[in-house]
This record gives C-alpha cells, structure tokens and sequence, in this order.
C-alpha cells in the first residue's frame, strides 16, 4: 500500500501483530508484550530507550 520496496515496521503490542506480519523487516521492542517474542522478529531496545533509533542504528550497520 505505500509503495516501497521494503517495508519496517516496530511494534510492542498484540495490537501491532499484522501489521509486524505484513512487514519485510518486523522489530519488537525489547520490553514488548511477552507473548510477541518467539515470532522470529528482530529486537530493538525497549521503548523508554528509543526502539525506532536503535532500529535505524541497526538498519545503518546492516545495510552498510
């Protein structure tokens, strides 16, 4: 629907599982709802600590 290539997304809640589904790269958040972890999503830091910063440090590494 938004017309990328790939898409990432960063989710913490059971609310946010199709959307963490639907994405090409999918991080929760380190102190996510303990039901989301064995999905095979990547991690992130927690929330208080900046999840969608730590997700672009990651991505910048990665894709480097």
């Amino acid at each position: 629907l938004l017309n990328r290539p790939i898409l990432v997304c960063a989710g913490d809640a059971t609310n946010d599982l199709s959307m963490l589904e639907e994405a090409d790269l999918a991080y929760l958040a380190a102190d996510g709802d303990a039901r989301m972890f064995g999905r095979g999503y990547r991690t992130a830091a927690p929330c208080d600590e900046g999840t969608i910063a730590d997700v672009i440090r990651q991505l910048n590494e990665e894709y480097q």
